[in-house]
Formats: C-alpha cells, sequence, structure tokens
C-alpha cells in the first residue's frame, strides 16, 4: 500500500499527458522525481516506480524499463564529509 501512495502522484502527473506506461521515457522518470517536494518522497517514489516498471515488464506488458537509468543524487550532507 506504501508503494502505491507514494508513487500516486507520479502516475497522476503522467495521466495527464499519456496514454499507457510504454510512452514513459527515462526523461520522464527523472522529471516525475524532481517535482516532488522532497528527498525522501523521490527515493520512495523512485523505489515504488522501479518496482512497479519490473512487475510490468516481468508481464511483457511493457518493453524497456525506464527506471534502470534513473539514480538519485547522493544527499547535501553525505557530499559535505570528508
Amino acid at each position: 500500500m506504501e508503494y502505491l501512495r507514494s508513487v500516486s502522484p507520479v502516475l497522476t502527473l503522467w495521466s495527464h499527458t499519456h496514454d499507457h506506461l510504454r510512452e514513459i521515457t527515462p526523461d520522464h522518470v527523472r522529471e516525475a522525481l524532481a517535482s516532488l517536494p522532497s528527498s525522501s518522497a523521490r527515493t520512495q517514489a523512485l523505489i515504488s516506480l522501479r518496482s512497479l516498471f519490473r512487475h510490468l515488464r516481468a508481464q511483457r506488458l511493457i518493453f524497456k524499463n525506464p527506471t534502470l537509468a534513473s539514480h538519485l543524487a547522493p544527499s547535501a550532507f553525505l557530499r559535505s564529509c570528508p
């Protein structure tokens, strides 16, 4: 249930501009994650999207998983450590 809750804003956003999840590209994933308010929301949404697209790919409902190229930048506190 948590996966669905975290990915719901992204899927709602995409539903306005796309007819099928096959149309989603890695750029769409990056844009959607960037639109989320916090790093924890982005992380959870990416985990959920990876799970969703992995399942769709296994069921042969999509041809390519657009989340494979998506990585989140390290947190600011990690960059400040020597």
